[in-house]
């Protein structure tokens, strides 16, 4: 993106305007196109066992969570563990992935 030309004509000053406009309106649609798929990404990760699912959105936070029956056998404390690992797994899996 050049900036604009002033001080040679009107006619060149309100083309060069208007160029530079046009490069400031393409990079701003191309942003937006970028966060649209970025914000779109999530990642699904599920506990060793299969007992705990979890998926996160692009920002990390949770947007679904599913157990399985087994996971009533747990003690509270394991669960929640289990529930924080794989939280964690699936965001980072997002950092992965929007980098990548």
């Amino acid at each position: 993106m050049t900036e604009p030309v002033f001080g040679v004509d009107a006619a060149t000053t309100n083309a060069s305007l208007d160029q530079w406009a046009a490069d400031i309106q393409a990079k701003a649609e191309r942003y937006s196109a970028m966060e649209r798929e970025v914000t779109a990404v999530t990642a699904t990760e599920s506990a060793g066992d299969g007992s705990i699912q979890v998926t996160v959105d692009s920002a990390g936070a949770i947007k679904d969570l599913q157990f399985t029956e087994d996971l009533k056998r747990l003690p509270a404390t394991r669960m929640a563990e289990l529930v924080l690992n794989t939280m964690r797994k699936a965001q980072a899996r997002i950092s992965d992935q929007v980098a990548g």
